[in-house]
């Protein structure tokens, strides 16, 4: 079951119940980068520590008695339109302020109104995630997790890609400057292009609230967009950090283990072609298949109906065919239940190899003794669709953050689903799930990834 909330996620989270849920995956909005042209949020007063060991920071936040009386906008990090929600960068519409997403503060309460990410200074960004997280954290079961994705920014960048620009402190950031010139002053305490730091940053500051903070990983992009810099690397990697509520938590490293090197770096086993032989112990539709049959708990009789009924005798075949060639009924139905939960990977299952061992399960024990433990350091290539909404992560990506924390039947939990691969993804592992977000553009968009699917939808707006 998936449930899909048009809403804000402030909104949405204190009405869930608590200890529902077993992960979150997610990928909040990024500092500086773009205006996903949403409704601004009135940002509550919060108090957080920045690290544990620097004092506390205070946030001012909208007071609920106030009569807001907000001051003139703060303008935008972007400098020449808004983002549409394929990605492109548009011309900003007739009547349409520049300024108008950036966001301001009330003269009277001191409140910010604005949307995640366009904040004028990184540390109520933070902060934001902080006050969030902290309504993640009694939906989370003890033994859940989270996995955070976060990408950097720069101070007073450009307008380009990546993450390399960010919003002015305030008015006085444009005194004698043009504004054409997108002239922007980076925050007190950094330099004109200084990396922020913002994921460390975010993970600190969880930290010091409370989560533990149990792994960083380095989601490297063999195919990371260009960048014009002459004067530094391009950037090809983004964050994404494990967090859990306890010392101990629900962690499944088999699930996710990856195949063993020896030490001239070839894979165990052999390898020729792309993919290798069918017995190469780095070849991932093998691996594939065994997870899927280890995650629907079929049985060495599955695998025996699988070899007997091969790749015709079932669908249609298992109509048409008759004599003595003709499996019997009990053989076709556990030929189809496994084909059913193998889909194409059930061929894995014929290969020679494997028609020649005794059981299944020796096979894969010889298969799990040629991998370890996954690395920090996962290398997968950035994915666009075809409706091309600019910030989706590739599904292999959500993939083994839930198969090393959930299992069949558990919920898992999105904050800002935008294009809704986790709960894709979800859904195709035998999860429940839940998406929540703000744009009804990609609330449209969710709904069409995931037709065909049991989707309940709730519009809290």
């Amino acid at each position: 079951m998936i449930h899909i909330y048009h809403s804000d996620t402030i909104d949405v989270l204190p009405g869930l119940a608590p200890q529902t849920v077993q992960c979150v995956f997610t990928s909040p909005p990024y500092y500086g980068l773009r205006d996903y042209n949403l409704p601004p949020t009135n940002w509550p007063s919060l108090e957080y520590a920045p690290m544990a060991v620097p004092p506390s920071v205070h946030i001012p936040g909208c007071d609920t008695d106030c009569n807001h009386e907000w001051g003139n906008p703060i303008r935008a990090p972007w400098a020449n339109g808004v983002a549409g929600p394929n990605g492109r960068q548009l011309n900003a519409p007739a009547g349409h302020q520049k300024t108008k997403q950036s966001g301001r503060y009330c003269l009277r309460c001191g409140g910010w109104q604005g949307c995640l990410g366009m904040e004028p200074d990184p540390l109520m960004f933070i902060g934001y995630l902080v006050s969030i997280f902290r309504l993640v954290w009694p939906l989370l079961r003890d033994d859940g997790c989270v996995w955070l994705n976060l990408g950097d920014s720069y101070a007073a960048g450009g307008n380009g890609g990546g993450g390399s620009f960010m919003a002015e402190r305030a008015h006085k950031a444009w005194e004698h400057r043009a504004d054409r010139r997108g002239y922007r002053k980076p925050p007190p305490g950094l330099k004109q292009k200084d990396l922020l730091g913002i994921p460390w940053r975010a993970a600190l500051a969880l930290q010091a609230d409370g989560w533990y903070l149990r792994s960083d990983v380095i989601w490297a992009k063999p195919n990371a967009m260009p960048e014009s810099v002459k004067d530094r690397p391009t950037k090809a990697h983004e964050y994404i950090f494990l967090l859990s509520k306890n010392e101990t938590y629900s962690y499944n490293a088999d699930a996710i283990a990856e195949p063993s090197f020896t030490t001239d770096r070839r894979p165990v086993g052999g390898s020729t072609g792309t993919l290798g032989p069918l017995n190469s112990r780095r070849r991932p539709q093998r691996q594939r298949a065994l997870e899927l049959a280890q995650q629907a708990g079929l049985t060495q009789l599955h695998f025996d109906a699988i070899r007997a009924a091969g790749i015709t005798d079932t669908g249609k075949a298992a109509i048409t065919q008759t004599g003595a060639g003709k499996n019997t009924e009990m053989v076709q139905q556990l030929a189809a239940e496994a084909k059913a939960v193998l889909k194409g990977y059930y061929r894995e299952f014929l290969s020679k190899e494997t028609r020649n061992r005794r059981s299944i399960w020796e096979y894969a024990a010889r298969d799990q003794a040629a991998r370890r433990n996954r690395r920090t350091i996962w290398r997968i290539a950035a994915r666009g669709i075809r409706e091309a909404h600019f910030a989706t992560f590739p599904e292999e990506l959500v993939e083994l953050g839930l198969l090393a924390s959930t299992r069949p039947g558990d919920t898992v939990l999105d904050l800002f689903s935008g294009s809704g691969t986790t709960l894709r993804v979800a859904e195709r592992l035998g999860r429940h799930s839940i998406g929540i977000d703000l744009n009804p553009e990609y609330i449209d968009l969710q709904y069409k990834r995931t037709d065909g699917i049991q989707v309940h939808m709730e519009a809290l707006l």
